[in-house]
């Protein structure tokens, strides 16, 4: 129980502050590494928990969905790539078709990818 005191002593419900140790969140650096997806993806962190979240925080979770189907990827696609951290374009170029691959993503969804990070032609 002593565990989840730290995040209590920051203003989290013991809810929040048990979900958090759970997912093996224990600093505010782990806290402040993770994107919206991520979050969310937690059980028993939902919309009300990411709030009180990111005011502790003094900002939001970072996510690249929008830009990711603003750029024409199927919303799983874009997902995957902000919970994994994909958030930009150079982020993308750092990462190789075969990581891409590994993540799940489709032949289409890889093509169009390696083309946004120059790499590739779209098909």
């Amino acid at each position: 129980m002593d565990e989840n005191k730290h995040w209590q002593e920051k203003g989290l419900p013991p809810v929040t502050a048990r979900a958090l140790e759970r997912a093996g969140i224990r600093t505010m650096e782990d806290l402040a590494a993770l994107t919206r997806e991520e979050f969310v993806a937690f059980h028993a962190l939902g919309e009300k928990a990411m709030r009180r979240c990111e005011a502790l925080l003094g900002r939001p979770f970072p996510s690249a969905r929008k830009e990711w189907l603003a750029k024409g990827l199927k919303p799983w696609a874009a997902w995957k790539l902000s919970f994994s951290r994909i958030l930009t374009v150079e982020d993308l170029a750092r990462t190789s078709a075969g990581q891409l691959r590994q993540l799940g993503l489709d032949e289409q969804d890889v093509g169009r990818l390696e083309h946004l990070a120059g790499r590739g032609e779209t098909s």
